[in-house]
């Protein structure tokens, strides 16, 4: 009764929980594709400047509970990375950020 429930509440079957807990198939992949999305999405509303830390702390407030290291792991597979500020010094004489590639 127990493993069915959980088995259910993990959308996994049964002998995965049995098999060291460890979630696998079908089910790890629609989780992975979930997070994907949303991990996209916020990478577009960061216009590209988050890198997986900060996409990670975004997750959890939204509610999405995942581990720091997938988030990492799904970002590099999908090849997304935060860009960095480099500082230009500009004609007026004020220095100000830029997003480097």
């Amino acid at each position: 009764m127990l493993l069915s429930l959980c088995a259910e509440l993990w959308e996994c079957q049964p002998a995965a929980i049995i098999d060291g807990g460890k979630i696998r198939g079908a089910a790890e992949k629609r989780r992975n594709v979930r997070l994907v999305t949303h991990i996209k999405s916020i990478h577009e509303e960061s216009k590209k400047t988050y890198g997986s830390p900060r996409i990670h702390v975004e997750l959890r407030s939204r509610g999405i509970q995942c581990g720091k290291n997938r988030v990492a792991m799904l970002m590099r597979k999908q090849r997304n990375s935060g860009q960095t500020q480099t500082e230009v010094q500009g004609d007026n004489g004020f220095q100000s950020y830029h997003a480097s590639a």
